[in-house]
C-alpha cells in the first residue's frame, strides 16, 4: 500500500507518517508538508506542498503520480491558531476578516483543492481513499452542517462535494 499523508510535520501528520513506517504493508509514503519534514524511514518520500498555493498542490500530485500513484490520502493539515496574529476568536469583538480569509484558505479551498487533484490519482476500487483528520472538537459537533464555519470543522466542507468518489468522513482526535 502506498500512502500520501498532507500536513506531515504536524502533530497529528508526523505521528502518522511515523506509525505508517513501521506497518509491513504500508510500501511507500509520500509525506508532504510546507516545511519539509524529514523522517528516518525509507519508506519516507519527503516533498513539499503548501495547501494555499494550488500550482504547489497539482505540482506535488503529478510528481506523485510519476513515481507511483497512492492507494490513500490522509490530509492532517490545517490551522486554528498562528503566533499573535491568528488565535482562536472568543467574542465578535476579536473577529477579524484577514484571519478568517486565512483560515479558510487553508482548511476549507486547500483540502478541496487536494481533492481536485489527488482524487483522480486515487485507486477506484479503494472503499475509502481519503481521510481527512482534525485535532478540532468542533468537526464532530459539527460534521452535519452544509453551511461553512470558518475554523478547523471546514474541512467536511469539500467532503460534501467529493463523497460521491471517496465517501471519506472526518475524524477527530479530542485534545
Amino acid at each position: 500500500m502506498r500512502v500520501a499523508v498532507i500536513g506531515a510535520s504536524g502533530g497529528i501528520g508526523r505521528a502518522m507518517v511515523e506509525q505508517l513506517a513501521q506497518r509491513a504493508d504500508v510500501e511507500q509514503i509520500y509525506a508532504l508538508s510546507r516545511s519539509g519534514a524529514a523522517f528516518d524511514s525509507e519508506k519516507v518520500h519527503e516533498m513539499s506542498l503548501d495547501l494555499e498555493r494550488e500550482d504547489s498542490i497539482r505540482a506535488a500530485a503529478t510528481e506523485i503520480s510519476e513515481i507511483s500513484a497512492p492507494d490513500q490520502v490522509i490530509l492532517t493539515a490545517g490551522i486554528l491558531s498562528e503566533g499573535d496574529s491568528l488565535k482562536p476568536e472568543k467574542s465578535l469583538r476579536q473577529q477579524e476578516r484577514d484571519a478568517f480569509e486565512r483560515v479558510f484558505a487553508i482548511n476549507t479551498i486547500g483540502p478541496a483543492l487536494v481533492a481536485k487533484h489527488f482524487i483522480p490519482l486515487l485507486p477506484r476500487k479503494s472503499r475509502r481513499p481519503v481521510a481527512m483528520i482534525s485535532s478540532s472538537r468542533s468537526v464532530y459537533t459539527r460534521a452535519q452542517l452544509i453551511r461553512p464555519c470558518p475554523n478547523r470543522s471546514n474541512q467536511v466542507c469539500p467532503r460534501n462535494s467529493s463523497s460521491r468518489r471517496t465517501n471519506p468522513r472526518p475524524i477527530c482526535f479530542q485534545s
